[in-house]
């Protein structure tokens, strides 16, 4: 599953992590061991942006979802 997740945040975010950065933004953020479920939903909803800092030495928004409005989505 957190292969899947890779990719969709690496194509959402237009960007390729390295597989220390991955494993790093997973602990760090993504599947934090002292989140609980409040904690990880609410991740979602209000803290969907991380500022992560890659090896470097850029900081780079990650975001988990793209919240624009539906209005704002371009169809070809």
């Amino acid at each position: 599953m957190l292969a899947n997740v890779r990719v969709a945040l690496q194509a959402l975010n237009g960007l390729q992590f390295l597989e220390g950065e991955w494993r790093r933004f997973v602990e760090q953020y993504l599947d934090k061991p002292s989140d609980n479920s409040l904690a990880k939903t609410r991740k979602i909803h209000d803290d969907y942006i991380f500022d992560f800092v890659f090896d470097d030495g850029h900081i780079e928004n990650i975001y988990l979802l793209d919240k624009k409005p539906l209005h704002a989505i371009k169809y070809r």
